[in-house]
């Protein structure tokens, strides 16, 4: 439980940091966060993320601790002998979405990537897919027709994108 404490504790400074960041990105250039498109999206990123923390906080706060059973302590034991499996498909998983955001850009790379885990997941294709292509059009529309913020499209998919006439804006 405590654990859980200092790691909510840490995602708070890191939110207050966004929002922090995100006055000084945007009054360095003499704009408020409000004017400008690079200082609104870690200032919602991080507002949000503040919120959840402090949220999670007084909920983690409120609970009593319970006291382990001895079940409990050797399930840990035994974990902890097969914990560098789990770190390693965690990196594994970490490393496959840097390389699909990278390659196939923000859009498509977490369609892809989101479908691909959510399948290996226990869930078939059908519902990985929906959920996938839900997130993708809400993020489109949120970020890309509502804000006006051009995502990063790719470094595969820019070739195409430009033979198609589509105007590429970091690629």
């Amino acid at each position: 439980m405590k654990a859980d404490i200092y790691f909510r504790l840490f995602l708070l400074l890191v939110a207050i940091a966004f929002i922090f960041l995100s006055f000084q990105v945007s009054t360095s250039t003499g704009f408020t966060a409000f004017q400008t498109r690079a200082g609104l999206l870690p200032l919602i990123i991080g507002s949000v993320m503040a919120v959840s923390c402090v949220a999670g906080l007084f909920a983690d706060l409120r609970k009593k601790a319970t006291e382990e059973s001895p079940a409990t302590r050797g399930g840990r034991q035994r974990r902890a002998g097969v914990s560098g499996k789990l770190e390693a498909f965690t990196a594994a998983w970490g490393v496959a979405a840097i390389l699909l955001l990278f390659l196939f850009g923000f859009l498509v790379g977490s369609f892809i990537f989101m479908s691909a885990y959510f399948k290996t997941h226990n869930n078939g294709w059908f519902k990985s897919i929906v959920i996938s292509l839900g997130t993708a059009m809400f993020i489109f529309l949120v970020f890309v027709f509502a804000l006006n913020i051009n995502l990063y499209p790719g470094v595969l998919l820019v070739p195409l994108y430009r033979s198609l006439g589509i105007v590429v804006i970091g690629g």
